[in-house]
């Protein structure tokens, strides 16, 4: 079966010091807040599905469609953790921001109904924290979702859900409590600065950046020494991407 640009992505960043990197370089501007020894692997598929004929009433009714997220790794912090989340797009997508808001949504689903199973064999609970599955003290992790955009027209898209609401004649006092959720997206072609990477994962987006451009595509093969030795995963993407007969 041949391999799509998803999945070749996906292989390349399996390796969490890649994924480390990315992250990194990103948002921390090249500083190594992350190692990839911090990262550990959770499973991708999200979303709730209810329990048929376990309980009457709302909940036994409640069923989600199972999705997959792209790459998904629980990132430590000392003795707490963050779930990072990064989507790849290869094309601009006109409901990103409800997409995300999606998956975070459905991570902390899943986080709330582990944490139920255990707060219902507690005893001492409160009515409420019964009949929630949460108790007062009980707290969820923070998930974020990266958007990993490697398309070749820039973004025109969304990045935030209010661009994407009609508020015409919305009085603003009503349009302030509707709750806003933000896209990080990660523009790989437009990206600057790669000498903020540390890993080859300044060298796969400086390839990626000239796929467009045979003449400066050419020119990176030539004159960057690390073509030579270039790892397997990393030639593999780069190649997927540039379609390139000079490499």
């Amino acid at each position: 079966m041949q391999e799509t640009q998803d999945m070749v992505l996906q292989r390349y960043l399996s390796d969490n010091e890649r994924y480390a990197d990315l992250i990194n370089g990103f948002r921390f501007q090249g500083q190594q807040v992350l190692k990839g020894s911090d990262f550990s692997e959770l499973d991708t598929r999200t979303g709730y599905r209810g329990q048929k004929g376990k309980r009457s009433g709302r909940e036994s009714g409640r069923k989600r469609k199972q999705r997959y997220r792209d790459l998904f790794r629980k990132a430590a912090f000392g003795v707490n953790f963050m779930v990072i989340g990064i989507e790849n797009q290869k094309e601009v997508h006109y409901l990103m921001p409800l997409r995300v808001m999606g998956y975070d949504a459905d991570e902390y689903e899943r986080q709330a109904a582990e944490i139920k199973k255990r707060v219902r064999c507690q005893k001492g609970l409160s009515r409420s924290e019964f009949l929630s599955g949460f108790g007062k003290d009980s707290r969820l992790h923070p998930q974020v979702t990266f958007a990993l955009y490697t398309g070749s027209a820039p973004w025109d898209g969304p990045l935030y859900l209010h661009d994407m609401l009609d508020f015409t004649d919305i009085p603003e006092e009503l349009q302030d409590l509707v709750a806003d959720y933000k896209v990080n997206l990660v523009d790989i072609r437009r990206m600057e600065n790669t000498d903020v990477f540390k890993t080859d994962v300044k060298h796969v987006i400086d390839f990626i950046r000239c796929a467009e451009d045979k003449e400066a595509l050419l020119d990176l093969v030539e004159q960057e020494p690390y073509v030579k030795k270039m790892d397997a995963d990393a030639f593999a993407l780069v190649t997927k991407y540039t379609n390139s007969k000079e490499l």
